[in-house]
């Protein structure tokens, strides 16, 4: 197996809660769609930090992360997973596609894609 898929494993188990930024490089970049509030482009590790905690911060009632697959080499990865998330009386369930940028064994980049844009809209609006 690739180390890169367990550096991505260990992304996802430690998403819902966990620090992440030793897993980043200092200037990273986050690229989500949609038109939401996490929509956009986001720059350096702090930028990407913060739009992993305003995520966090939509899912305040919790959050589950099922991941499919995970597939990378030594430049790229790439991930499916169903993402389930609940707020009071907002729920979202939706698969996502995240396609990674990897340089020495740190997450360079990061491409969100929502299977589905309108219920992410929703969501994290």
């Amino acid at each position: 197996m690739h180390p890169n898929i367990d550096m991505l494993a260990g992304f996802y188990e430690a998403f819902p809660e966990d620090d992440l930024s030793g897993l980043f490089s200092e200037d990273t970049f986050a690229l989500v769609g949609g038109s939401n509030s996490l929509s956009g482009t986001h720059r350096g590790r702090q930028a990407v930090l913060g739009v992993i905690e305003s995520y966090r911060k939509a899912a305040a009632d919790g959050m589950e992360l099922d991941v499919h697959d995970i597939l990378a080499n030594d430049d790229h990865g790439m991930a499916i997973v169903r993402v389930s998330a609940s707020r009071g009386d907002a729920a979202y369930d939706e698969y996502e596609t995240h396609v990674f940028e990897i340089v020495d064994g740190l997450i360079a980049g990061i491409f969100v894609y929502w299977n589905d844009p309108a219920p992410a809209d929703l969501f994290f609006s």
